[in-house]
């Protein structure tokens, strides 16, 4: 067959880590599948709690385009140069992006569990199951959402567990460095934004739960498969 182009993102902050374990995965997956892939994650190497925590070291405090940039910056340049960028946009116009985020599905000290549920409601109604092809009516494939965006850009949400909190020392260290109002909501800070991305994914819990297995990665690979092949939503 005559390979599509495909790019995958492995999350898009650093906290992400499910996604970053299984985005190669499915990468590889899909090669043997025929397809030419492309894999981007966030040049940033450190979580935001790292960041944070080594702003606290140097006695300074996070800045909001600082925070901004770190976090959503390079996937807003990729957008650029393969869906805005007149000369690009043509010759990538038949690349399908897909973007693999971690959903966080139990609550935190963060994210209370009335608020949870608000959250994983809103994203049912928006988003659709990825329980395609051969997966279908399949229950782990069924905890996977997607969502359609511009061009051939498909979002595309894993299951995860959190980690539920952060140690006491760093909670009122990140506060602080966290505590620039947010331009968008004066009435909050930084912190109040932002504090789920100080939570890592909990890889071992993941892992118990079977989000990170093998069958994740063929749920993820076929749905993919499935989506390009159908040309859903695609053109």
């Amino acid at each position: 067959m005559t390979k599509n182009k495909v790019i995958i993102t492995a999350g898009q902050h650093r906290n992400e880590k499910g996604a970053q374990i299984l985005a190669p995965l499915v990468a590889e997956r899909l090669r043997k599948l025929g397809y030419k892939v492309k894999l981007f994650e966030n040049p940033e190497k450190r979580t935001p709690r790292q960041i944070g925590l080594e702003a606290f070291r140097e006695e300074r405090k996070i800045e909001e385009k600082e925070l901004e940039k770190i976090l959503y910056q390079w996937e807003d340049r990729l957008y650029w140069r393969y869906r805005k960028f007149p000369i690009l946009n043509f010759l990538y116009r038949k690349v399908s992006i897909f973007n693999l985020h971690d959903d966080t599905i139990n609550p935190t000290e963060f994210v209370l569990e009335e608020e949870l549920r608000e959250e994983l409601e809103s994203i049912e109604a928006v988003y659709e199951s990825f329980d395609l092809g051969d997966f279908k009516g399949d229950n782990l494939a069924h905890k996977v959402k997607f969502s359609v965006g511009g061009g051939k850009d498909i979002t595309i949400e894993i299951p995860t567990i959190s980690q539920t909190s952060l140690p006491e020392d760093q909670l009122e260290v990140l506060e602080k460095v966290f505590e620039n109002p947010c331009s968008k909501n004066p009435a909050k800070t930084l912190f109040e934004i932002y504090c789920s991305y100080l939570l890592d994914t909990d890889i071992e819990e993941t892992k118990r739960q079977g989000f990170l297995s093998q069958k994740m990665v063929e749920i993820l690979a076929k749905g993919i498969d499935y989506l390009i092949k159908n040309e859903y939503n695609l053109e």
